[in-house]
């Protein structure tokens, strides 16, 4: 136990004057004067070590750091009423949160891996989320703008990536073998509706050609190049060429097609003046 509670400063001060005020009053008695101040010491740093231990006692004291942790976090709190609510046996496979419809609110879109097994391996869903007080409440499904598990071809699963940019939903699949493919599709809401909105599709090879097909389907406009390549024994090019560069004007009466019907790559576009078939 200290008898003595104070600081150091303050301690210290006390044996000093202690210490002039013994030597004045009796020279004779400096041994028994001295005695008295060590034992005092003594039991001053004997406060200290004990204060010091408890200090680090309770630093060290893992019930103080559990309930330093057990402090509400309203941050968390927010994430937590914010979560979606996933399908039995569904998984999430991307998402991506952004203003869909203009009203200056987020939406949510997640796309999920189902239960259900087709051709070409497993079914993949697109669902769209509306914060409702802090909850997220499907708005839409879709199933046809996102491609299935085994249809990339030697490149495996095709799926690259889910984005929501200027208001648009942007999907992204690569896929093939030599020959590689990539489709870029890109979907608007609008009048209760969601339709496609523009479309980038490229082919290619290494050191033989690139080939690209843009749609505007809003403008009704498209352009399409072709460019072949040569490479040398290092597989670096050595000549590329553009042989192809034209502009495509997409029919008036050609209507967007719907994203929930939609197939990436296999959609049919019609192009003025054009006797080939053109597909995005």
């Amino acid at each position: 136990m200290c008898l003595y509670q104070g600081s150091a400063r303050e301690i210290a001060t006390k044996l000093i004057t202690m210490t002039r005020f013994s030597i004045q009053r009796s020279p004779n008695r400096n041994n028994l004067s001295l005695l008295f101040i060590c034992s005092f010491f003594s039991l001053f740093l004997s406060c200290s070590s004990n204060k010091s231990d408890d200090t680090e006692a309770q630093m060290n004291d893992p019930e103080q750091v559990v309930e330093v942790n057990e402090t509400n976090d309203p941050v968390n709190e927010e994430v937590d009423m914010a979560k979606v609510e996933i399908p039995p046996g569904y998984t999430i496979l991307s998402e991506s949160i952004g203003d869909l419809d203009g009203d200056g609110i987020d939406e949510k879109a997640i796309v999920f891996n189902t239960e259900r097994e087709v051709e070409m391996g497993t079914e993949r869903e697109l669902r769209i989320y509306v914060d409702q007080e802090g909850v997220w409440s499907l708005w839409h499904t879709s199933v046809g703008p996102i491609l299935s598990s085994e249809s990339g071809g030697l490149l495996g699963d095709p799926f690259e990536s889910i984005e929501i940019v200027g208001g648009n939903l942007m999907i992204n699949h690569y896929g093939g073998s030599s020959d590689r493919w990539s489709y870029l599709h890109e979907f608007h809401y609008s009048e209760q509706n969601w339709s496609l909105v523009a479309a980038t599709l490229i082919s290619y090879r290494s050191c033989e050609y690139s080939e690209t097909y843009t749609y505007d389907l809003v403008k009704g406009t498209g352009f399409h190049s072709y460019q072949s390549e040569e490479c040398n024994g290092n597989g670096e090019t050595i000549r590329q060429e553009m042989d192809i560069e034209e502009t495509l004007i997409i029919s008036s009466k050609e209507k967007k097609p719907s994203m929930d019907y939609f197939q990436p790559g296999q959609t049919k576009a019609y192009v003025q003046g054009k006797q080939e078939s053109y597909y995005y």
